[in-house]
């Protein structure tokens, strides 16, 4: 049997720490496009404070189009990898968090009225929020909702946005994971669905015509159906896709139309100024 080798946390360290503020990751949130994490208030002021901050301090990839913000997704499963990796940091966070709120009570006042106009699991546990979770309580939360068991979803085009999609429209039936995030579901959509290349398109993916954060998982919204009928297996979503930059594209085609209209008299006195030949006047040769 080969003896097991102690690893340090040197080793993995890059993986658990932001590279904004160095610090082991609290609340953390990953880029989509190239999976890099970062603290939930460093990755948010890097954005805002700056406009031209569009792009991953890492990489310089480009989250999203639009606003770099909507293509960052809170990472529960790696920041519950730190705290069980780093020695009393989560008591520590907690801790400070509690400070915190007992000091502030309006700022405490305005995250649970937020937390009261918000679909549930949108974000995250309000215990751990304030501070008053237990690091026992926190993992048994989390493992209450990874099991390996599969959900049937179907996902149907939302008819009310029908005068914004002009296409075939398509019923899916698919059977997939229960811990799959929305975003994948997202994913799986612009591969199947006969988009534009030349237009850019938003797919938001809806239950009870509520829109769905890409970091919740299919276990959090059956946990919603699940209350009120409890033998049921299947998830109705809806999806739908919304056009963005459409002004955009209207003024290239019309920019292209013009540059067809301008090409037009140039190619025509082209083909005037060129020489006609017939029999009665034949090219003539020259010899060298």
């Amino acid at each position: 049997m080969i003896p097991s080798k102690k690893q340090t946390l040197d080793l993995i360290n890059e993986h658990l720490t932001c590279r904004l503020c160095s610090g082991y990751l609290i609340d953390a949130w990953t880029i989509n496009e190239c999976l890099h994490s970062f603290c939930r208030s460093c990755i948010f002021s890097y954005f805002n404070d700056n406009d031209e901050n569009t792009a991953c301090p890492v990489c310089s990839t480009v989250p999203h189009p639009a606003n770099p913000l909507l293509g960052v997704t809170k990472d529960c499963w790696l920041q519950q990898i730190v705290y069980k990796l780093v020695p009393s940091l989560f008591k520590r966070e907690m801790c400070q968090r509690r400070t915190y709120y007992d000091s502030n009570p309006d700022s405490k006042a305005k995250l649970l009225e937020q937390y009261s106009k918000t679909l549930p699991s949108q974000m995250g546990c309000r215990e751990e929020e304030l501070g008053e979770l237990s690091e026992r309580c926190l993992f048994q939360q989390k493992n209450k909702l990874n099991n390996k068991e599969n959900i049937y979803v179907t996902l149907e085009y939302n008819e009310s946005d029908l005068k914004d999609f002009q296409a075939n429209l398509h019923l899916f039936f698919i059977e997939c994971s229960s811990n799959m995030p929305i975003n994948i579901l997202k994913q799986y959509l612009k591969k199947v669905l006969p988009l534009s290349k030349r237009t850019r398109y938003q797919i938001d993916v809806l239950y009870e015509q509520k829109v769905l954060l890409d970091s919740l998982t299919l276990n959090h919204i059956y946990s919603w159906k699940q209350s009120k009928q409890p033998k049921c297996k299947q998830l109705h979503l809806f999806y739908r896709v919304i056009i963005i930059e459409r002004e955009e594209n209207e003024s290239l085609i019309k920019i292209e139309q013009e540059n067809d209209a301008n090409l037009e008299p140039v190619t025509s006195s082209i083909f005037n100024l060129a020489p006609s030949f017939d029999d009665n006047n034949p090219p003539t040769r020259v010899s060298s």
